[in-house]
């Protein structure tokens, strides 16, 4: 196996452990903040969907014009690496639209890093 399958498979792991955590957590559980935590549940997706982005797509191929339709241009100020979590769900994209860009940028990671050469 490749350093690129090896990383694409290890992606899906993690991947498949993460989203099935998610099937079984209430959406009324995403914005808690559990006392003397310092982030919820809504924040940690929204942030492994901007960590994504960043590290297999945007940092590798640069950008394209097309990462606006993955990433909303307010979603890396709400969940980027030293971005402040906000338990109050109106200050945050409801629970479905998070989900939506998690899903989208790793389809497009998906579909993006087998067509990688090694030296990428």
């Amino acid at each position: 196996m490749t350093r690129l399958e090896t990383a694409i498979h290890l992606i899906g792991l993690s991947r498949d452990y993460t989203t099935h955590l998610l099937d079984q957590t209430k959406e009324e559980h995403w914005f808690v903040q559990p006392p003397g935590g310092v982030t919820h549940i809504g924040w940690q997706v929204g942030h492994l969907a901007d960590a994504e982005f960043r590290l297999a797509l945007d940092r590798v191929r640069g950008s394209t014009p097309e990462d606006a339709e993955l990433v909303p241009a307010d979603f890396g100020r709400l969940f980027a690496r030293e971005s402040v979590p906000d338990p109050d769900p109106s200050k945050n994209p409801i629970q479905s639209a998070i989900r939506a860009v998690f899903d989208r940028v790793h389809h497009r990671v998906l579909q993006e890093l087998p067509g990688l050469r090694a030296d990428e």
